[in-house]
């Protein structure tokens, strides 16, 4: 049912020209409280039988604009730096066009000393598939320039995930 409604209300929302719809929070996203420091420990079966499952009825039926990930990490990894979950789930599997991007604030904000986990780290979400790093700031842009020195990410990923926000914004400005 959730991939039902919200295809219905993707398709709705987007018949408005200029007007664009992020799916949230892909994927396992369990709880709010402490959830920039949760771990979902989900089997491969769980994950397509409940957590995703939703997400690809809503992908194949409405297209929407955006995904953007979730703040956990999911067995272990964040999933805005899981390749697996980001393009061959979504964009293969499901088909997925549009922009990818995280949660708001992931790396962004002055973590307490005691974490669980480590923070999302800009350059392994770049690599991973992840298009648009939100809000960035300072710290993102030297994971990503770190990343590109060691050739952990490439210039070219780069650039495919910068094409993906160019697309988007030159979509909803042909809408209008």
């Amino acid at each position: 049912m959730s991939g039902e409604f919200t295809a219905a209300i993707t398709n709705g929302v987007q018949s408005y020209p200029g007007c664009g719809v992020t799916i949230k929070h892909y994927a396992a996203n369990n709880q709010e409280t402490n959830r920039v420091q949760n771990n979902s420990q989900v089997s491969e079966r769980a994950m397509r039988e409940i957590y995703l499952r939703g997400f690809g009825i809503a992908v194949r039926k409405s297209n929407p604009a955006a995904v953007m990930t979730s703040y956990n990490l999911l067995n272990g990894v964040h999933t805005s730096e899981q390749e697996g979950l980001l393009e061959d789930i979504l964009r293969t599997e499901f088909g997925f066009t549009g922009l990818i991007m995280t949660d708001w604030n992931v790396g962004n904000f002055n973590p307490p000393e005691n974490l669980l986990y480590p923070l999302a780290n800009a350059a392994a979400s770049a690599k991973a598939g992840d298009n648009l790093y939100m809000p960035g700031g300072q710290r993102d842009y030297d994971d990503i320039m770190a990343g590109l020195e060691s050739g952990d990410i490439s210039y070219d990923r780069l650039k495919a995930n910068a094409s993906y926000v160019v697309r988007l914004a030159k979509a909803l400005c042909e809408k209008q």
